[in-house]
Protein backbone atom coordinates (compact mmCIF):
# COMPACT_ATOMS: atom_id res chain seq x y z
CA UNK A 1 0.00 0.00 0.00
CA UNK A 2 1.41 3.40 -0.98
CA UNK A 3 1.82 6.29 1.45
CA UNK A 4 -1.14 8.09 -0.18
CA UNK A 5 -3.31 5.01 0.15
CA UNK A 6 -2.32 4.64 3.80
CA UNK A 7 -3.19 8.27 4.41
CA UNK A 8 -6.53 7.89 2.64
CA UNK A 9 -7.31 4.70 4.56
CA UNK A 10 -6.38 6.41 7.83
CA UNK A 11 -8.67 9.35 7.10
CA UNK A 12 -11.54 7.05 6.15
CA UNK A 13 -11.01 5.09 9.36
CA UNK A 14 -11.00 8.29 11.40
CA UNK A 15 -14.23 9.56 9.87
CA UNK A 16 -15.98 6.22 10.42
CA UNK A 17 -15.26 6.52 14.14
CA UNK A 18 -16.04 10.23 14.36
CA UNK A 19 -19.34 9.90 12.48
CA UNK A 20 -20.29 6.92 14.63
CA UNK A 21 -19.84 8.96 17.80
CA UNK A 22 -21.70 12.01 16.51
CA UNK A 23 -24.62 10.03 15.04
CA UNK A 24 -25.01 7.92 18.18
CA UNK A 25 -24.90 10.99 20.42
CA UNK A 26 -27.46 12.85 18.33
CA UNK A 27 -29.71 9.77 18.10
CA UNK A 28 -29.79 8.88 21.80
CA UNK A 29 -32.97 10.87 22.35
CA UNK A 30 -34.95 11.07 19.11
CA UNK A 31 -34.02 8.26 16.70
CA UNK A 32 -33.58 4.50 17.03
CA UNK A 33 -32.49 4.46 13.36
CA UNK A 34 -29.66 6.90 14.11
CA UNK A 35 -28.69 4.75 17.09
CA UNK A 36 -28.42 1.67 14.87
CA UNK A 37 -26.35 3.56 12.27
CA UNK A 38 -24.09 4.96 14.99
CA UNK A 39 -23.53 1.47 16.45
CA UNK A 40 -22.72 0.11 12.99
CA UNK A 41 -20.09 2.79 12.36
CA UNK A 42 -18.54 2.30 15.79
CA UNK A 43 -18.36 -1.49 15.46
CA UNK A 44 -16.83 -1.11 12.00
CA UNK A 45 -14.29 1.35 13.41
CA UNK A 46 -13.48 -1.14 16.16
CA UNK A 47 -12.98 -4.04 13.73
CA UNK A 48 -10.82 -1.98 11.35
CA UNK A 49 -8.52 -0.95 14.19
CA UNK A 50 -6.81 -4.36 14.03
CA UNK A 51 -3.58 -4.80 16.04
CA UNK A 52 -4.00 -1.38 17.63
CA UNK A 53 -6.70 -2.89 19.84
CA UNK A 54 -3.92 -4.41 21.95
CA UNK A 55 -4.09 -1.06 23.77
CA UNK A 56 -7.35 -2.24 25.35
CA UNK A 57 -5.58 -5.19 26.93
CA UNK A 58 -2.53 -3.22 28.03
CA UNK A 59 -4.40 -0.31 29.62
CA UNK A 60 -5.08 -1.95 32.99
CA UNK A 61 -7.03 -4.64 34.80
CA UNK A 62 -10.29 -2.69 34.41
CA UNK A 63 -10.02 -2.75 30.64
CA UNK A 64 -9.08 -6.44 30.71
CA UNK A 65 -12.33 -7.18 32.56
CA UNK A 66 -14.36 -5.54 29.79
CA UNK A 67 -12.46 -7.43 27.08
CA UNK A 68 -12.96 -10.74 28.90
CA UNK A 69 -16.67 -10.03 29.36
CA UNK A 70 -16.91 -9.57 25.58
CA UNK A 71 -15.77 -13.18 25.27
CA UNK A 72 -17.53 -14.63 28.30
CA UNK A 73 -21.08 -13.44 27.59
CA UNK A 74 -21.57 -15.07 24.13
CA UNK A 75 -19.63 -18.22 25.14
CA UNK A 76 -21.69 -18.60 28.31
CA UNK A 77 -24.94 -18.02 26.41
CA UNK A 78 -24.14 -20.60 23.73
CA UNK A 79 -22.80 -23.16 26.24
CA UNK A 80 -25.90 -23.02 28.45
CA UNK A 81 -28.14 -23.18 25.39
CA UNK A 82 -26.35 -26.40 24.36
CA UNK A 83 -26.51 -27.86 27.87
CA UNK A 84 -30.20 -26.95 28.34
CA UNK A 85 -31.85 -27.35 24.92
CA UNK A 86 -35.32 -27.30 26.52
CA UNK A 87 -34.94 -23.53 26.98
CA UNK A 88 -35.33 -21.39 23.88
CA UNK A 89 -32.02 -19.66 23.11
CA UNK A 90 -32.45 -15.89 22.70
CA UNK A 91 -29.81 -14.18 20.58
CA UNK A 92 -31.49 -10.84 21.33
CA UNK A 93 -30.98 -11.31 25.06
CA UNK A 94 -27.33 -12.24 24.57
CA UNK A 95 -26.87 -9.16 22.37
CA UNK A 96 -28.50 -6.88 24.97
CA UNK A 97 -26.36 -8.23 27.81
CA UNK A 98 -23.16 -8.10 25.74
CA UNK A 99 -23.83 -4.52 24.67
CA UNK A 100 -24.60 -3.47 28.25
CA UNK A 101 -21.71 -5.03 30.15
CA UNK A 102 -18.94 -4.66 27.60
CA UNK A 103 -19.26 -4.11 23.88
CA UNK A 104 -21.15 -0.80 23.82
CA UNK A 105 -18.78 0.79 26.33
CA UNK A 106 -15.70 -0.50 24.52
CA UNK A 107 -16.92 0.60 21.06
CA UNK A 108 -17.67 4.16 22.20
CA UNK A 109 -14.64 4.44 24.49
CA UNK A 110 -12.20 3.19 21.86
CA UNK A 111 -13.57 5.64 19.28
CA UNK A 112 -13.29 8.53 21.77
CA UNK A 113 -9.69 7.58 22.55
CA UNK A 114 -8.53 6.79 19.00
CA UNK A 115 -10.22 9.70 17.16
CA UNK A 116 -9.33 12.21 19.91
CA UNK A 117 -12.71 13.88 19.56
CA UNK A 118 -13.48 16.12 22.52
CA UNK A 119 -15.68 14.24 25.03
CA UNK A 120 -17.26 17.59 25.89
CA UNK A 121 -18.30 18.04 22.27
CA UNK A 122 -19.84 14.55 22.23
CA UNK A 123 -21.77 15.38 25.41
CA UNK A 124 -23.04 18.56 23.72
CA UNK A 125 -24.24 16.51 20.73
CA UNK A 126 -26.09 14.24 23.16
CA UNK A 127 -27.74 17.29 24.73
CA UNK A 128 -28.78 18.38 21.23
CA UNK A 129 -30.28 14.92 20.69
CA UNK A 130 -32.29 15.19 23.91
CA UNK A 131 -33.49 18.64 22.80
CA UNK A 132 -34.61 17.20 19.46
CA UNK A 133 -36.58 14.49 21.27
CA UNK A 134 -38.36 17.08 23.40
CA UNK A 135 -39.03 19.30 20.37
CA UNK A 136 -40.45 16.31 18.52
CA UNK A 137 -42.77 15.62 21.46
CA UNK A 138 -43.85 19.27 21.57
CA UNK A 139 -44.68 19.25 17.85
CA UNK A 140 -46.81 16.14 18.45
CA UNK A 141 -48.62 17.22 21.63
CA UNK A 142 -48.39 21.02 21.50
CA UNK A 143 -48.85 22.94 24.79
CA UNK A 144 -50.60 19.85 26.22
CA UNK A 145 -47.13 18.33 26.60
CA UNK A 146 -46.58 20.51 29.65
CA UNK A 147 -49.68 19.09 31.34
CA UNK A 148 -48.66 15.43 30.97
CA UNK A 149 -47.76 14.06 34.37
CA UNK A 150 -46.06 10.88 33.18
CA UNK A 151 -44.51 11.56 29.82
CA UNK A 152 -44.71 8.66 27.40
CA UNK A 153 -43.13 10.21 24.32
CA UNK A 154 -40.21 7.85 24.82
CA UNK A 155 -40.67 4.18 25.59
CA UNK A 156 -40.90 4.73 29.33
CA UNK A 157 -41.27 7.54 31.88
CA UNK A 158 -38.11 6.10 33.43
CA UNK A 159 -36.19 7.12 30.31
CA UNK A 160 -37.65 10.61 30.47
CA UNK A 161 -36.47 10.81 34.09
CA UNK A 162 -33.02 9.49 33.14
CA UNK A 163 -32.65 11.89 30.24
CA UNK A 164 -33.97 14.86 32.23
CA UNK A 165 -31.64 14.17 35.14
CA UNK A 166 -28.69 13.79 32.78
CA UNK A 167 -29.48 17.09 31.04
CA UNK A 168 -29.65 18.84 34.42
CA UNK A 169 -26.36 17.34 35.63
CA UNK A 170 -24.65 18.20 32.34
CA UNK A 171 -25.93 21.77 32.39
CA UNK A 172 -24.81 22.26 35.99
CA UNK A 173 -21.30 20.80 35.72
CA UNK A 174 -20.36 21.40 32.07
CA UNK A 175 -22.12 24.75 31.80
CA UNK A 176 -21.01 25.90 35.24
CA UNK A 177 -17.34 25.06 34.66
CA UNK A 178 -17.40 26.83 31.27
CA UNK A 179 -18.92 29.96 32.81
CA UNK A 180 -16.29 30.02 35.58
CA UNK A 181 -13.53 29.60 32.99
CA UNK A 182 -14.82 32.51 30.90
CA UNK A 183 -15.24 34.67 34.01
CA UNK A 184 -11.62 33.99 34.98
CA UNK A 185 -10.56 35.07 31.48
CA UNK A 186 -12.89 38.11 31.72
CA UNK A 187 -14.75 36.97 28.58
CA UNK A 188 -17.98 38.35 29.94
CA UNK A 189 -20.23 38.05 26.91
CA UNK A 190 -19.25 34.41 26.40
CA UNK A 191 -19.88 33.72 30.08
CA UNK A 192 -23.31 35.34 29.75
CA UNK A 193 -24.29 33.38 26.62
CA UNK A 194 -23.08 30.02 27.96
CA UNK A 195 -24.60 30.76 31.35
CA UNK A 196 -27.98 31.55 29.78
CA UNK A 197 -27.97 28.35 27.71
CA UNK A 198 -26.86 26.29 30.71
CA UNK A 199 -29.61 27.79 32.89
CA UNK A 200 -32.24 27.01 30.24
CA UNK A 201 -30.99 23.41 29.95
CA UNK A 202 -30.88 23.06 33.73
CA UNK A 203 -34.50 24.18 34.09
CA UNK A 204 -35.64 21.97 31.21
CA UNK A 205 -33.76 18.95 32.55
CA UNK A 206 -35.12 19.31 36.08
CA UNK A 207 -38.63 19.78 34.73
CA UNK A 208 -38.39 16.58 32.68
CA UNK A 209 -36.88 14.76 35.65
CA UNK A 210 -39.71 15.75 38.03
CA UNK A 211 -42.57 15.52 35.52
CA UNK A 212 -41.54 12.02 34.44
CA UNK A 213 -42.98 10.75 37.70
CA UNK A 214 -40.11 8.26 37.89
CA UNK A 215 -39.41 7.76 41.58
CA UNK A 216 -36.32 5.67 40.81
CA UNK A 217 -34.67 8.62 39.07
CA UNK A 218 -35.63 10.87 41.97
CA UNK A 219 -33.77 8.55 44.32
CA UNK A 220 -30.86 8.36 41.87
CA UNK A 221 -30.56 12.13 41.61
CA UNK A 222 -30.73 12.54 45.39
CA UNK A 223 -27.85 10.04 45.72
CA UNK A 224 -25.83 11.84 43.03
CA UNK A 225 -26.28 15.21 44.75
CA UNK A 226 -25.29 13.74 48.12
CA UNK A 227 -22.16 12.00 46.77
CA UNK A 228 -21.00 14.97 44.68
CA UNK A 229 -21.55 17.41 47.54
CA UNK A 230 -19.46 15.17 49.78
CA UNK A 231 -16.71 15.05 47.13
CA UNK A 232 -16.81 18.83 46.76
CA UNK A 233 -16.47 19.38 50.50
CA UNK A 234 -13.66 16.80 50.65
CA UNK A 235 -11.89 18.64 47.81
CA UNK A 236 -12.36 21.88 49.75
CA UNK A 237 -10.68 20.40 52.82
CA UNK A 238 -7.84 18.86 50.76
CA UNK A 239 -7.16 21.90 48.56
CA UNK A 240 -7.96 25.38 49.79
CA UNK A 241 -6.81 27.08 46.58
CA UNK A 242 -10.25 26.96 44.97
CA UNK A 243 -12.50 27.72 47.92
CA UNK A 244 -14.64 30.25 46.05
CA UNK A 245 -15.38 27.95 43.10
CA UNK A 246 -16.29 24.98 45.29
CA UNK A 247 -18.46 26.99 47.67
CA UNK A 248 -20.15 28.64 44.70
CA UNK A 249 -20.93 25.25 43.20
CA UNK A 250 -22.34 23.83 46.45
CA UNK A 251 -24.40 26.98 47.04
CA UNK A 252 -25.75 26.97 43.47
CA UNK A 253 -26.76 23.30 43.83
CA UNK A 254 -28.55 24.05 47.11
CA UNK A 255 -30.42 26.99 45.56
CA UNK A 256 -31.46 25.00 42.48
CA UNK A 257 -32.67 21.97 44.45
CA UNK A 258 -34.42 24.17 47.00
CA UNK A 259 -36.25 25.98 44.19
CA UNK A 260 -37.31 22.70 42.58
CA UNK A 261 -38.51 21.27 45.90
CA UNK A 262 -40.52 24.42 46.56
CA UNK A 263 -42.09 24.64 43.10
CA UNK A 264 -43.00 20.93 42.89
CA UNK A 265 -43.75 20.53 46.59
CA UNK A 266 -47.29 19.18 46.16
CA UNK A 267 -46.30 16.58 43.56
CA UNK A 268 -43.28 15.42 45.52
CA UNK A 269 -45.14 15.33 48.84
CA UNK A 270 -48.04 13.25 47.47
CA UNK A 271 -45.69 10.67 45.98
CA UNK A 272 -43.56 10.51 49.11
CA UNK A 273 -46.69 9.94 51.22
CA UNK A 274 -47.41 6.84 49.15
CA UNK A 275 -43.91 5.52 49.84
CA UNK A 276 -43.94 6.05 53.61
CA UNK A 277 -45.48 2.62 54.43
CA UNK A 278 -42.80 0.90 52.36
CA UNK A 279 -40.04 2.93 54.00
CA UNK A 280 -41.45 2.06 57.43
CA UNK A 281 -41.35 -1.69 56.67
CA UNK A 282 -37.80 -1.39 55.30
CA UNK A 283 -36.74 0.47 58.45
CA UNK A 284 -38.21 -2.31 60.58
CA UNK A 285 -36.12 -4.90 58.73
CA UNK A 286 -39.12 -7.06 57.77
CA UNK A 287 -37.81 -7.93 54.30
CA UNK A 288 -39.60 -11.27 54.22
CA UNK A 289 -42.97 -9.51 54.24
CA UNK A 290 -41.87 -7.22 51.41
CA UNK A 291 -40.53 -10.03 49.21
CA UNK A 292 -43.67 -12.11 49.73
CA UNK A 293 -45.90 -9.16 48.82
CA UNK A 294 -47.70 -8.95 52.14
CA UNK A 295 -48.43 -5.92 54.26
CA UNK A 296 -49.19 -2.25 53.72
CA UNK A 297 -45.73 -1.45 52.42
CA UNK A 298 -45.94 -3.93 49.54
CA UNK A 299 -44.60 -2.90 46.16
CA UNK A 300 -44.89 -5.31 43.17
CA UNK A 301 -41.17 -4.91 42.50
CA UNK A 302 -40.32 -6.64 45.75
CA UNK A 303 -42.03 -9.82 44.58
CA UNK A 304 -40.13 -9.65 41.29
CA UNK A 305 -36.84 -9.19 43.17
CA UNK A 306 -37.71 -12.21 45.31
CA UNK A 307 -38.20 -14.32 42.19
CA UNK A 308 -34.87 -13.10 40.78
CA UNK A 309 -33.01 -13.89 44.02
CA UNK A 310 -34.46 -17.42 44.05
CA UNK A 311 -33.42 -17.93 40.42
CA UNK A 312 -29.90 -16.63 41.02
CA UNK A 313 -29.65 -19.11 43.90
CA UNK A 314 -30.17 -21.98 41.44
CA UNK A 315 -26.91 -21.22 39.60
CA UNK A 316 -25.18 -18.23 41.22
CA UNK A 317 -21.73 -18.63 39.65
CA UNK A 318 -22.47 -18.78 35.92
CA UNK A 319 -26.13 -17.75 35.65
CA UNK A 320 -29.03 -19.42 33.92
CA UNK A 321 -28.45 -18.20 30.36
CA UNK A 322 -30.43 -16.24 27.82
CA UNK A 323 -33.28 -18.68 27.39
CA UNK A 324 -34.27 -18.89 31.02
CA UNK A 325 -35.91 -15.55 31.75
CA UNK A 326 -39.04 -16.15 29.69
CA UNK A 327 -39.44 -19.65 31.14
CA UNK A 328 -38.73 -18.35 34.66
CA UNK A 329 -41.43 -15.69 34.46
CA UNK A 330 -43.88 -18.22 32.97
CA UNK A 331 -43.22 -20.55 35.91
CA UNK A 332 -43.71 -17.73 38.43
CA UNK A 333 -47.03 -16.87 36.76
CA UNK A 334 -48.15 -20.52 36.86
CA UNK A 335 -47.37 -20.65 40.58
CA UNK A 336 -49.37 -17.46 41.13
CA UNK A 337 -46.35 -15.53 42.39
CA UNK A 338 -46.38 -12.92 39.60
CA UNK A 339 -48.91 -11.52 37.18
CA UNK A 340 -48.43 -11.96 33.45
CA UNK A 341 -46.60 -9.57 31.15
CA UNK A 342 -43.28 -9.41 33.00
CA UNK A 343 -40.06 -9.45 30.96
CA UNK A 344 -37.42 -8.08 33.35
CA UNK A 345 -36.68 -7.91 37.08
CA UNK A 346 -36.84 -4.13 37.72
CA UNK A 347 -33.23 -4.23 38.93
CA UNK A 348 -30.37 -4.19 36.43
CA UNK A 349 -27.94 -6.04 38.69
CA UNK A 350 -30.35 -8.87 39.55
CA UNK A 351 -31.41 -9.06 35.90
CA UNK A 352 -27.84 -9.46 34.69
CA UNK A 353 -26.97 -11.92 37.50
CA UNK A 354 -29.82 -14.21 36.37
CA UNK A 355 -28.30 -14.19 32.89
CA UNK A 356 -24.54 -14.35 33.47
CA UNK A 357 -24.00 -15.04 37.17
CA UNK A 358 -23.16 -12.96 40.23
CA UNK A 359 -19.33 -12.92 39.89
CA UNK A 360 -19.44 -11.55 36.33
CA UNK A 361 -21.84 -8.78 37.37
CA UNK A 362 -19.74 -7.93 40.42
CA UNK A 363 -16.57 -7.75 38.29
CA UNK A 364 -18.35 -5.47 35.80
CA UNK A 365 -19.59 -3.09 38.51
CA UNK A 366 -16.20 -2.90 40.27
CA UNK A 367 -14.30 -2.44 36.98
CA UNK A 368 -16.63 0.33 35.80
CA UNK A 369 -16.40 2.14 39.15
CA UNK A 370 -12.59 1.85 39.21
CA UNK A 371 -12.44 3.02 35.60
CA UNK A 372 -14.49 6.10 36.48
CA UNK A 373 -12.29 6.92 39.48
CA UNK A 374 -9.10 6.59 37.43
CA UNK A 375 -10.41 8.26 34.28
CA UNK A 376 -12.08 11.23 35.94
CA UNK A 377 -9.14 12.31 38.08
CA UNK A 378 -7.97 14.90 38.88
CA UNK A 379 -11.05 16.76 40.13
CA UNK A 380 -9.10 19.94 40.76
CA UNK A 381 -11.02 22.95 39.43
CA UNK A 382 -8.03 24.05 37.35
CA UNK A 383 -7.73 20.67 35.55
CA UNK A 384 -8.71 20.45 31.86
CA UNK A 385 -12.27 19.26 31.26
CA UNK A 386 -12.93 19.35 35.01
CA UNK A 387 -16.64 19.97 34.41
CA UNK A 388 -16.85 16.86 32.25
CA UNK A 389 -15.12 14.77 34.93
CA UNK A 390 -17.49 15.91 37.67
CA UNK A 391 -20.46 15.39 35.36
CA UNK A 392 -19.49 11.81 34.44
CA UNK A 393 -18.98 10.86 38.10
CA UNK A 394 -22.35 12.38 39.00
CA UNK A 395 -23.98 10.61 36.05
CA UNK A 396 -22.53 7.26 37.10
CA UNK A 397 -23.86 7.60 40.66
CA UNK A 398 -27.24 8.74 39.28
CA UNK A 399 -27.51 5.75 36.94
CA UNK A 400 -26.06 3.20 39.39
CA UNK A 401 -28.69 4.00 42.03
CA UNK A 402 -31.53 4.34 39.51
CA UNK A 403 -30.62 0.90 38.11
CA UNK A 404 -31.53 -0.64 41.46
CA UNK A 405 -35.16 -0.13 40.43
CA UNK A 406 -35.26 -0.44 36.64
CA UNK A 407 -33.76 -2.09 33.55
CA UNK A 408 -33.33 -0.09 30.38
CA UNK A 409 -30.96 -2.33 28.41
CA UNK A 410 -33.73 -3.71 26.17
CA UNK A 411 -34.66 -0.23 24.98
CA UNK A 412 -32.71 1.15 22.03
CA UNK A 413 -32.68 4.59 23.66
CA UNK A 414 -31.74 3.36 27.14
CA UNK A 415 -28.98 1.08 25.87
CA UNK A 416 -27.47 3.80 23.67
CA UNK A 417 -27.68 6.27 26.55
CA UNK A 418 -25.65 3.94 28.77
CA UNK A 419 -23.13 3.00 26.06
CA UNK A 420 -22.49 6.66 25.20
CA UNK A 421 -21.75 7.98 28.67
CA UNK A 422 -20.00 4.86 30.00
CA UNK A 423 -17.96 5.01 26.76
CA UNK A 424 -16.92 8.59 27.55
CA UNK A 425 -15.67 7.33 30.91
CA UNK A 426 -13.81 4.50 29.16
CA UNK A 427 -12.26 6.97 26.69
CA UNK A 428 -10.98 9.20 29.52
CA UNK A 429 -9.66 6.11 31.28
CA UNK A 430 -7.71 4.99 28.20
CA UNK A 431 -6.30 8.50 27.78
CA UNK A 432 -5.24 8.58 31.43
CA UNK A 433 -3.70 5.11 31.44
CA UNK A 434 -1.87 5.59 28.12
CA UNK A 435 -0.80 9.22 28.54
CA UNK A 436 2.81 8.34 27.69
CA UNK A 437 1.95 6.09 24.75
CA UNK A 438 1.52 7.30 21.14
CA UNK A 439 -2.13 7.01 20.17
CA UNK A 440 -3.28 5.19 16.99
Amino acid sequence: MTADQQTLAGRAHYWIGALGLVILALGVGPSSAAISIGYAFLLLFLMLSGPRLVTLWQAGWESKVFVLLCVYVPVQGLALAWLRPELAFSSNDVQHVLRTVALGTIAVGWAVYATRLSPRMIAVFAAAGFALATLEAFLEHGPALFEIRRMHYLRSPNEVGLFGGTIALGAFFLGGSSVLSYVRDQAWWRAGVIGGIALLCLIAGLWLWVQSGSRSTWVGMSAAVLVMTTLALAALVANRQHVKQILLGVTAAAVVLGSVATYFHDDLASRMDRELPTLAVIASGDFETLLEGRGEGHNPRFKIWGVAIDEIGERPWVGLGSGFVEAGFADAEDRGVLRGGRDHYHNLYLHLAVFIGGPAVLLWVVALAAMAIRGCRPLDTSAPDVGLRWFLLAWLVFLAVTSLFQVRMHSAYGAAYFALFSGLIFGLYLKQRNSGVARP
